[in-house]
């Protein structure tokens, strides 16, 4: 499901977290004894940098691809973060009514100017068939 792809800023959002956990942990259970304020700011540093990175790293790549959707930049590589194809496609919808009521509009007039049409064809082809019918009756028969 394309609307689920973002595995590759997950990835980069658990090595974010993961390599400064890494770091932030030995220090701290070295530091607890000594400076228990040192030890508590770099644990709550660490949280707070591991969140914050995951949230911009998920929630960012879509934001701007809203925006530049909005303002009709949409880049190629960015279509899979599209709001047409996102989780909750009714307000997608309302984005796009205005585009969607114009072009059904557009079409419910192509499709009463194709009705139109048949049915003059239709009128047509019955004229031709009378014509038709006529020639034949003024024609001679052969003896």
């Amino acid at each position: 499901m394309p609307q689920l792809n973002d595995s590759k800023y997950i990835a980069m959002a658990i090595y974010n977290v993961a390599v400064p956990s890494i770091i932030v942990a030995p220090l701290v259970t070295f530091i607890t004894s000594d400076m228990p304020g040192t030890s508590y700011i770099l644990t709550a540093s660490c949280i707070i940098f591991g969140t914050t990175v995951t949230n911009c790293l998920i929630f960012i790549p879509k934001i701007i691809a809203l925006w530049q959707e909005r303002h009709g930049e949409v880049l190629q590589d960015q279509c899979l973060f599209t709001t047409n194809n996102q989780i909750a496609p009714q307000r997608a919808f309302t984005a796009n009514r205005s585009v969607n009521i114009s072009s059904l509009t557009v079409l419910r007039e192509k499709d009463k100017e194709i009705q139109k049409l048949k049915n003059q064809l239709t009128q047509k082809e019955l004229k031709v068939e009378g014509l038709l019918e006529l020639i034949s009756k003024m024609r001679p028969k052969p003896e």
